[in-house]
């Protein structure tokens, strides 16, 4: 057996994960699912404990620890590479409150690594369905061991019956890989060229599984770091809500809701008759399973609590109003003709969401200072919170609650990603103090960030300025944009390019940097 499948457990491992920022890991965002679902939250305004299991280049920790300086946060991850890379990043923002180590699940679950305290939270994106059943019930005796009373976890995962068109086409992937060693994406580039044959020669299963001819598609789009990890993974295996739910009892696991919000309010993915035969289910576990096979979930994002508390609805009502909507698109970029969630359209009338919009362009609100606007008073304070969801899950908005800040430590984060962006376009967020979560941005809005950041930067107003740096900065890298995916050949029309959207950052995205506490 080569020496680096041992360590790796049959998990890709020549292959660094892809570095991406997950807002639902927030502390106040899991918060959010637990109230709105009608359970207690964890008391964040006073000392937190935080824990992210698979934590890859701790982009998401590094964000959540300069972004809530009472919350003392800590990651793992096997791969020696990803810890070493976050690292890097906490020590230039000279974060005091991020501990990162580079163990496995099982050193964690028997007791070897040394100093693991109590936590109010343990996260894990993507992890579960990935790895081997002996991992799996590693992670369910940390959490079992380290899990506070009353505390929170997030387990997302590959789900079926979604995942259930793919997983043949993932063992074909796994099994021509096996079988032609070499580099995890050159072995992918290799098995994908070879399954493309059976759709060209119209083989059986393809036929009858239209599904396919999507993921085939997806295996030509997508970055190739991430599909590797995605259809490598010799253990990977999809799994049922309710067996989640199965595992995680054994660690006295009780689920509240899903990370996307708007799960918290079934009338808006299911008419009345599909709401029947939900409702008709008495198993909580099974009831949510048919949700999935009525909507052929394919991922899923699970919160739980250990010895979930219900509340009553006045101190349900109490918690919503204390929480805070954030506008994370300028306000003429907000989507009006119906948001966006996955799968799913929601239309809201322009009559109720406009005025809502204008107030939050001005700054954040509560939902309690939302309810007073004339277009909302006559709204209950559970639509207002559910209008909320609705704009948080299409991604125009982000909740939050009052907190301390660090503007200090997300200044510094923000200045060490930005001067990442000299080499690579490995980081794609920054960290806001005022909403203790992170904000996505493209490169070349990073670039303009770091720009405005330097000692002695240009005039926020001059674009031509601006525009030459980040095209120095590019041609240092030897990159150029794309247009429709394809690289920009002309000089003159990459900086053309480059000016539209620096002009487009300057306008748009400096007046909501400033609201965040980013600038």
């Amino acid at each position: 057996m080569d020496a680096s499948m041992e360590w790796s457990e049959g998990y890709v491992a020549d292959v660094p994960y892809t570095t991406e920022f997950f807002g639902e890991q927030a502390p106040d965002f899991l918060n959010c699912v637990a109230i709105i679902n009608g359970y207690e939250p964890v008391a964040t305004d006073k000392p937190f404990t935080y824990f992210e299991l698979g934590c890859g280049h701790a982009l998401t920790l590094n964000i959540l620890a300069a972004g809530n300086p009472l919350g003392q946060f800590y990651g793992v991850d096997f791969m020696p590479s990803h810890i070493a890379a976050g690292c890097a990043l906490a020590d230039a923002a000279k974060l005091d409150n991020l501990t990162l180590l580079d163990s496995s699940f099982a050193d964690l679950a028997s007791g070897k690594v040394a100093d693991i305290p109590q936590c109010d939270f343990i996260t894990l994106h993507g992890v579960y369905s990935w790895i081997s059943a002996d991992n799996q019930q590693h992670i369910v005796s940390f959490i079992r061991q380290y899990l506070k009373p009353g505390g929170i976890v997030y387990v997302s995962y590959n789900a079926l019956p979604g995942w259930n068109a793919a997983m043949p086409l993932s063992r074909l992937l796994v099994a021509h890989a096996n079988l032609h060693p070499a580099q995890s994406t050159i072995q992918l580039q290799h098995a994908a060229a070879f399954i493309q044959q059976f759709d060209i020669e119209q083989a059986g299963f393809f036929s009858t599984t239209p599904a396919l001819k999507d993921l085939l598609g997806v295996l030509n789009r997508y970055n190739p770091t991430y599909l590797v990890h995605e259809y490598l993974n010799q253990n990977a295996a999809p799994l049922y809500h309710m067996d989640l739910v199965r595992d995680l009892g054994s660690a006295k696991m009780d689920y509240v809701g899903s990370a996307d919000l708007c799960q918290a309010y079934p009338d808006l993915y299911f008419n009345e008759q599909k709401l029947a035969l939900i409702n008709a289910v008495p198993n909580s576990p099974l009831r949510e399973t048919v949700k999935d096979f009525l909507l052929n979930t394919r991922f899923r994002k699970d919160v739980f609590v250990r010895g979930a508390r219900k509340m009553g609805i006045t101190r349900q009502k109490a918690l919503l109003k204390k929480i805070t909507l954030a506008l994370v698109v300028p306000k003429q970029g907000v989507q009006l003709n119906g948001l966006n969630a996955g799968t799913m359209t929601f239309n809201v009338h322009q009559d109720i969401i406009l005025p809502a919009i204008e107030a939050l362009a001005i700054c954040p609100r509560t939902l309690a200072e939302l309810a007073t606007l004339p277009s909302l008073e006559k709204e209950s304070l559970i639509e207002i919170a559910k209008l909320a969801m609705m704009l948080t899950t299409a991604n125009q908005t982000t909740v939050c609650t009052d907190r301390p800040r660090n503007v200090s430590a997300t200044a510094r984060l923000n200045l060490a990603i930005a001067h990442e962006l000299h080499y690579s376009d490995q980081y794609g967020a920054l960290a806001s103090p005022a909403v203790g979560s992170g904000i996505a941005l493209n490169p070349v809005e990073l670039l303009v960030y770091g720009i405005l950041r330097k000692p002695s930067p240009p005039n926020g107003q001059d674009v031509g300025t601006i525009a030459l740096e980040v095209q120095k900065i590019l041609d240092d890298r030897g990159r150029r944009l794309r247009v429709n995916g394809v690289p920009i050949e002309s000089e003159k029309q990459n900086m053309a390019e480059i000016t539209r959207h620096v002009t487009a950052t300057l306008k748009a995205k400096l007046p909501l940097w400033r609201q965040l506490g980013i600038l």
